[in-house]
């Protein structure tokens, strides 16, 4: 559905300062989101009588799992939350305050048994295009932007591979991982809303939302990041794209993993398996150190666009805005296949997210500026070692 809007020169800078802070892909999911909440708050005034926002916010401390004391505020609070628990933080604000509790992980991302299950994978077969270079729209899509569900559904797959003795239909697969992912979502961002974690370290970033369009955003999680067949066959997805899971032999819709994706599966995982050495801490060294390795010598094109972005940074392309000028070289020649601007941001934007994740480079915050540094371990990627 398409609705025109009409709007003064001051809201439009207001739409665009928000867009400038990377909380929303566009116009319309803002304009959706700020809707969504609207009538959210309408609804509590109308049960309520009325709703107090910023008085009196309780402040306090806990205890992170590393043993380190964090400052929290309880109800009021400044800093935007992020898009997929915005709903979420509205009513925790009406609501009146409760005890942070541990997370609870859905038995389908848990490790318990992994070790001990006979799951049948199969060898992705080598492309062998680690050396060649890609076109900005031959990268992975822009929208697979955070890893962490990507170790979360290579858990669930391993499981359900056990459970159904082979190929785990498309479909069972798709409601069963989405269903238990909402759930996930709703511990996760309890958990980011508890630290004030902004968006940049959220563990549910990607996560389907449990709000009024969450059926929606369980479909898209589901097509993003467990996978969907086109009607020609072909397999896309994170996973897939990742070289993690590939369709089962003989069958149509059907998915397997492979040796790396049960591999990746049965690493210790701090978010999951509840042992954060920080609150933001998504990834074990050990699942860094398998992932990167695994990019090197078996995805080439996420291979290809980490180097692309650690160079252009280094070189200088260090902001947003610098960076689409220096990637429009890698958008393809053929007029017919031009990329619009908001796909090359997209682009860029997914990848940034992808190698912060396995802490390659870090954002650096001023106000609504955001700039890039690379850190040593990009740098080490970037030489091959």
């Amino acid at each position: 559905m398409i609705i025109c809007i009409k709007c003064d020169k001051e809201t439009k800078r207001r739409m665009d300062d928000l867009l400038a802070r990377e909380q929303y892909r566009d116009y319309s999911e803002l304009i959706s989101i700020a809707v969504s909440n609207l009538h959210m708050l309408d609804q509590e005034v109308a049960s309520r009588g009325a709703l107090v926002i910023g008085e009196a916010a309780e402040q306090f401390s806990v205890a992170s799992s590393s043993g380190q004391t964090v400052s929290a505020k309880r109800v009021a609070d400044t800093e935007p939350a992020a898009p997929q628990y915005r709903e979420r933080k509205a009513r925790a604000v009406a609501a009146p305050p409760v005890a942070h509790a541990p997370l609870r992980i859905p038995d389908l991302f848990l490790f318990d048994g992994l070790d001990r299950l006979s799951i049948a994978t199969l060898e992705a077969q080598d492309d062998n295009k680690i050396l060649e270079s890609f076109t900005l729209d031959r990268w992975l899509f822009g929208q697979y932007n955070k890893l962490l569900p990507a170790k979360a559904n290579c858990r669930a797959l391993a499981h359900l591979s056990a459970e159904y003795g082979g190929g785990v239909p498309l479909k069972d697969a798709h409601a069963r991982i989405g269903d238990a992912a909402t759930c996930l979502e709703e511990d996760l961002s309890n958990h980011d809303l508890f630290y004030r974690i902004g968006r940049d370290d959220a563990l549910s970033t990607a996560f389907p939302p449990c709000v009024p369009t969450g059926e929606k955003s369980c479909s898209r999680y589901a097509n993003h990041f467990v996978g969907m067949v086109n009607s020609q066959g072909h397999l896309s997805g994170l996973l897939a794209d990742y070289r993690l899971v590939v369709l089962a032999p003989h069958e149509k819709s059907a998915l397997r993993l492979t040796m790396a994706g049960l591999a990746f599966a049965r690493l210790a995982n701090p978010v999951l398996d509840r042992a954060q050495q920080s609150v933001t801490q998504k990834f074990s060294t050990e699942e860094i150190v398998f992932l990167l390795d695994h990019i090197q010598h078996c995805v080439p094109v996420e291979a290809f666009a980490i180097r692309t972005l650690i160079a252009a940074i280094q070189e200088g392309a260090d902001t947003p805005e610098k960076l689409d000028e220096a990637l429009r070289v890698h958008v393809p020649a053929d007029s017919n296949r031009s990329l619009s601007p908001s796909f090359l941001t997209s682009q860029r934007s997914g990848a940034l997210s992808r190698m912060a994740d396995l802490g390659l480079l870090a954002r650096i915050r001023k106000g609504v500026r955001v700039s890039y540094r690379i850190t040593e371990q990009g740098q080490s990627f970037a030489e091959g070692n």
